[in-house]
């Protein structure tokens, strides 16, 4: 999981030095991973594959900033493919959005820091 925390500070290196049509694409392709790593230890979580009992509460609060993420990168990869650069607000977007995920992840042990 430390991987994941360093991808987690990567992420926004990437949106911020985003200049060429070549650096858009890894910055998207760096933060759908980054969502998918998420997702599969959330997954894990809701299945209780994790030795945890999975709570509805916290399931749903999962669920719901999960679909913050992806909304926020649906912006950014529709950016991606019509050529464009990533805004500053659609980079804040994404990268707060993964890291409360991230942080609620780790505030139910689901994920270590």
């Amino acid at each position: 999981m430390k991987k994941l925390f360093m991808l987690m500070l990567i992420v926004p290196l990437y949106f911020t030095s985003a200049c060429s049509e070549k650096h858009v694409e890894q910055s998207v392709i760096t933060a759908e991973s980054t969502l998918t790593t998420l997702e599969v230890a959330a997954l894990q979580y809701k299945n209780g594959e994790l030795g945890i009992t999975p709570k509805a509460e916290v399931v749903s609060e999962i669920e719901a900033l999960d679909d913050d993420c992806y909304k926020a990168l649906v912006a950014i990869r529709a950016d991606a493919q019509n050529g464009k650069a990533i805004s500053a607000v659609e980079s804040t977007a994404a990268t707060t959005a993964l890291a409360a995920l991230q942080a609620y992840l780790i505030k139910n042990n689901i994920i270590k820091n």
